[in-house]
């Protein structure tokens, strides 16, 4: 992972969260001790934020620090996607459940590229 993909990661999914209150940013930013210009950038994706600017974030929003630079697997869900479209009900609660790792960010590389070959034989056996 690059730098600019943590930035990005930060970027969208601090706008995520931002979108679920109603509260102003610089109410937001008082309540969780961090500056409104560093939230504002990192809203932005400009900023380079410390460790400890990380941490109360993701302290006042309740999730573990690392799902905020964890970019998500696009490539996985949609994957998982097309799959489910020809899967049987035993296998979409299987897939279901690779979402759902996906989106917690603990697919490996490796893990991607099996999805992508058992994608691949699937579609394969679909012509």
């Amino acid at each position: 992972m690059r730098l600019a993909d943590s930035n990005k990661a930060l970027s969208d999914h601090v706008n995520s969260l931002l979108a679920t209150t109603d509260m102003a940013r610089l109410d937001l930013s008082r309540r969780m001790g961090v500056a409104d210009g560093t939230l504002g950038r990192i809203k932005y994706g400009r900023g380079n934020p410390t460790l400890d600017v990380v941490d109360r974030i993701a302290n006042y929003f309740r999730i573990a620090p690392w799902k905020l630079i964890q970019p998500e697997n696009e490539d996985a869900n949609a994957l998982i996607g097309q799959l489910a479209n020809m899967a049987t009900p035993r296998s979409r609660a299987a897939l279901e459940a690779i979402s759902k790792a996906a989106d917690d960010g603990r697919l490996t590389d490796d893990d991607l590229l099996l999805l992508q070959r058992i994608a691949q034989r699937f579609m394969g056996a679909d012509r």
